[in-house]
């Protein structure tokens, strides 16, 4: 082990492979474009739409949304999105039943900027139980569908 060529291998090998593992990734990562009006692009769930955290958050490039869904009564839920540009419309199913369709309810505007929409339907808390949402902003559209599982705020303490 007191070959100086291989302790010097040792050094320059695993510095190597990072240098051509981040040089691969550089070249063949798909490179960031602006939306093309008239496609549709899916918006990515961030975790806390996983957890009982009280909103989901969603994220696709330049565009952001998040959503809070409070039960006022029982059965029904309103649902209250702000996003981070002007919409020009959104619409959103509750499907409580996994081998349901759902039908798309639109939104309405809270705000002269199109930036806060909120709806009122008719919810009852299952496990199973999804959210679908398109929304139109500069005539591109954007969807996704996530788990209700977000709509309860529970934390470990009381």
């Amino acid at each position: 082990m007191f070959n100086k060529h291989i302790i010097a291998a040792l050094i320059v090998t695993p510095l190597l492979a990072v240098i051509a593992w981040l040089s691969i990734d550089y070249n063949l990562r798909e490179k960031p474009h602006a939306a093309v009006s008239g496609e549709a692009y899916e918006l990515l769930a961030l975790p806390n739409c996983r957890y009982q955290s009280g909103r989901c958050s969603m994220k696709n490039g330049d565009v952001e949304i998040d959503l809070e869904m409070s039960r006022p009564t029982a059965g029904n839920a309103i649902i209250t999105l702000q996003a981070s540009l002007p919409l020009d419309g959104a619409r959103i199913a509750l499907i409580n039943n996994a081998s349901a369709a759902g039908t798309p309810t639109p939104m309405q505007q809270r705000d002269p900027e199109g930036t806060r929409w909120q709806i009122q339907a008719p919810h009852t808390a299952a496990n199973h139980s999804r959210l679908r949402i398109a929304l139109a902003a500069n005539e591109v559209l954007y969807f996704a569908e996530v788990p209700t599982l977000f709509s309860e705020y529970q934390t470990p303490f009381n």
